[in-house]
């Protein structure tokens, strides 16, 4: 009897630890990663400002329709064996020299809410570019959060690794 009631003990208080951890952690999360392009800033800006060519160098992402007079795409992403798709609002920051996609409809994911990404670019004196891939998400129930460390952060920064490395390639080779 008092091996079960020490194994109740600890369930309650594993369960009650993994509630407060979820409870407490982020709703918003910020996963990324930074590259050097081996050219000079001009020709990745160029290649990621043809927001229907994405095709040509990744196959995670998969531009459906583009409208540059709203500034809005519709827009597939490939993460961890998942179809993501839903509608982007799309920025090209010249000055900046960053471009930002930010979700706006079409996507109903009970665990995913305000999915924003932003690519910025930073020429180098040696005529390289510094290439920067943040993607920013929230996890509103405290099931994900406790899970977003193990299962989604991880795939993000997947997704993120291997797009800035098919960039990276394609420009160089």
């Amino acid at each position: 009897m008092k091996i079960l009631t020490a194994a109740a003990i600890f369930l309650i208080v594993l369960v009650s630890f993994l509630f407060l951890f979820g409870l407490f952690s982020d709703v918003q999360t910020a996963v990324g990663e930074e590259t050097i392009i081996e050219a000079p800033l001009s020709v990745p800006m160029n290649l990621l400002a043809e927001f229907g060519d994405y095709h040509l160098w990744t196959n995670r992402i998969k531009p459906l329709s583009y409208d540059p007079a709203r500034g809005t795409r519709e827009v597939e992403y490939r993460i961890a064996g998942r179809i993501l798709r839903f509608n982007e609002n799309v920025r090209l920051f010249t000055d900046q020299r960053a471009l930002s996609f930010e979700q706006a409809d079409g996507f109903d994911q009970s665990y995913l809410r305000n999915i924003r990404q932003r690519i910025t670019l930073k020429a180098l004196p040696d005529g390289t570019t510094g290439v920067r891939w943040t993607l920013e998400y929230e996890i509103p129930s405290i099931t994900g959060r406790l899970l977003n460390p193990w299962l989604v952060a991880p795939k993000f920064r997947r997704f993120i690794h291997t797009n800035l490395s098919a960039l990276k390639d394609y420009i160089e080779r």
